[in-house]
């Protein structure tokens, strides 16, 4: 095993166990979670898969096909973050006009 391939792979356990223990996530995203650990896995530990893989659906080569799916990745996690993000804040909006109805008072002429 190359060096590289040790440190890619503690890294990756490293961020698996991390998000998995630290965050109390639905049974999808952690069935997901431990897909992508997986997959990751195998292809740092047998590089040329990720290659056989990326012929079978049209790519010429595996960091391409890697590359890709990183580029799908971001964007879908960037949409995530930012219909949460909304949400949040219309929340945020709506407890605050809440709170101001509450503690509003008449004015005193």
């Amino acid at each position: 095993m190359a060096p590289i391939q040790s440190i890619l792979l503690l890294f990756v356990l490293y961020i698996f166990f991390k998000y998995i223990f630290k965050n109390r996530s639905a049974l999808t995203t952690r069935v997901l979670s431990i897909a992508i650990l997986l997959t990751s896995t195998l292809f740092i530990l047998f590089p040329d898969t990720s290659t056989r893989v990326a012929s079978f659906l049209g790519v010429g080569r595996g960091a391409d096909m890697l590359n890709y799916l990183f580029i799908c990745l971001v964007t879908i996690s960037f949409f995530r973050i930012y219909s949460k993000t909304k949400d949040i804040d219309q929340q945020i909006t709506h407890i605050i006009r809440i709170n101001a109805m509450n503690t509003a008072s008449c004015p005193t002429e």
